[in-house]
């Protein structure tokens, strides 16, 4: 769980850690959050959350509570605003889809 937490904060470009900078920490992170976080129901054991769907429920709960040190001068993590970009629209989503056209007269998405 910790190299994969790694990888990800990583591949980000915010990121100005490296790798094994940030591995130890997330190890102690996740040593932690498996220690005091799982309890499992037997006859389930704690081993189990590296199985799907727990591994990747524990990655993306993890991925999001993790934060950087604002009082120890770490940068906050800003988004990223794309404000010459004019309003969207469905047209440029680019994936194919197989569901078949169906008109709608009202929409959550109109």
């Amino acid at each position: 769980m910790a190299a994969e937490l790694t990888r990800e904060y990583v591949n980000r470009r915010e990121c100005e850690a490296p790798a094994h900078v940030l591995f130890p920490q997330l190890r102690q992170i996740v040593d932690r959050y498996l220690r005091e976080r799982v309890r499992p129901l037997p006859p389930a054991e704690t081993i189990d959350v590296f199985c799907s769907p727990y591994y990747g429920w524990v990655i993306e709960h993890l991925r999001d509570a993790i934060k950087p040190d604002i009082s120890q001068g770490e940068a906050p993590i800003v988004p990223i605003y794309e404000a010459r970009r004019g309003p969207g629209s469905t047209g440029e989503v680019d994936f194919w889809t197989s569901r078949e056209v169906r008109e709608v007269v009202k929409s959550h998405i109109n």
